[in-house]
């Protein structure tokens, strides 16, 4: 079993991910509305190291108290602010039910919660023993729900929200890039990966290129849509690429960087939630902004944000925790 330790380049791989999927939403604010992409690797990312740094508590009602606990003061303090902004509403109990406990306004999140209850069932099957049958059976979904929910005449792998099939469709190779990060801490690097960091790197650098050339592809010759499937296929091996390089690397990391950076570089890392469940509100606003001013404004001040929600919804996480049972035995 890989050795349980916190790596520093795990915190800039997190980095990396929230400022791809701020960017993805930046399309009201850039002048060119394609520049602002990069949420599908973000979202890898953040599956990816939400597996990779995953600890399954004894007890699935247990597990998913404390996980419950963790996610939802944010996503409430957050619903509340957009709503009382006007940017959110509530049309009746299901909705509300909808926006506040499962998805949640925030498919991530969503996504996360019925991602653990599902690993926990794998765990118990030890499912990272036969990680190449788990990977087969989910390809076999994958390409199955492709052929008969997706519509592959437009762009639409990546539809936000869960409500519709169409939009839960990518759930399931999100799932297999989380179930993937779990494997990699449990089972460590795969014999056939390890001392190969730098080809592992230029192959993951090259399928995030082709993740966004292949979509420009897509955009600019229709008639090439049905092999949209591609760009998801490409980012799973972003993500395993990603992760095996900042393993690798993790020493070197650690001897030419200096502590006040990876410091800083965590407590950005620790808030990438918070910017998720916080920056939507105020790319609205930043709006009324030119370019490039609205970008210089609204980066920092979801920033700032996030830190103040951290602060609100770790307040609130503790006590909630605090009422689950402890551990027997």
């Amino acid at each position: 079993m890989a050795e349980k330790k916190r790596y520093a380049l795990l915190d800039v791989l997190r980095v990396a991910a929230i400022l791809l999927v701020l960017n993805s939403h930046f399309d009201p604010l850039y002048p060119i509305p394609a520049l602002a992409t990069g949420g599908a690797a973000g979202n890898g990312l953040f599956f990816v190291l939400s597996g990779y740094c995953l600890k399954l508590q004894p007890g699935l009602l247990r597990h998913m108290g404390r996980r419950a606990a963790r996610l939802y003061p944010g996503v409430w303090i957050a619903f509340i602010a957009q709503l009382i902004l006007g940017g959110k509403a509530i049309t009746g109990v299901g909705d509300a039910f909808t926006q506040l406990i499962w998805p949640t306004a925030f498919w991530f999140v969503g996504a996360i919660l019925l991602f653990d209850a599902l690993l926990y069932g794998l765990e118990k099957l030890d499912f990272t023993r036969h990680f190449g049958r788990f990977t087969l059976v989910m390809a076999i979904l994958y390409f199955a729900a492709y052929l008969l929910i997706v519509d592959r005449t437009r762009w639409s792998v990546e539809e936000a929200g869960l409500a519709t099939p169409q939009q839960a469709f990518k759930l399931i190779y999100c799932f297999h890039i989380y179930a993937m990060g779990y494997w990699l801490r449990k089972r460590g690097i795969p014999v056939w990966a390890q001392g190969r960091t730098a080809l592992t790197f230029a192959i993951a650098a090259g399928l995030f290129l082709f993740s966004f050339a292949f979509k420009l592809v897509l955009n600019r010759f229709p008639a090439t849509m049905p092999l949209q499937f591609l760009t998801q296929i490409a980012i799973v091996g972003f993500t395993f690429g990603a992760v095996i390089c900042a393993l690798g690397w993790e020493e070197w990391w650690t001897r030419v960087s200096a502590p006040w950076l990876r410091k800083a570089i965590a407590a950005f890392a620790a808030v990438s939630l918070e910017m998720y469940l916080v920056q939507f509100p105020i790319i609205s606003m930043g709006k009324a902004l030119p370019f490039p001013a609205n970008i210089a404004v609204v980066v920092p001040v979801t920033v700032l944000f996030a830190f103040l929600l951290h602060a609100a919804d770790g307040f609130l996480s503790r006590r909630l925790i605090a009422f689950i049972p402890p551990k027997k035995g």
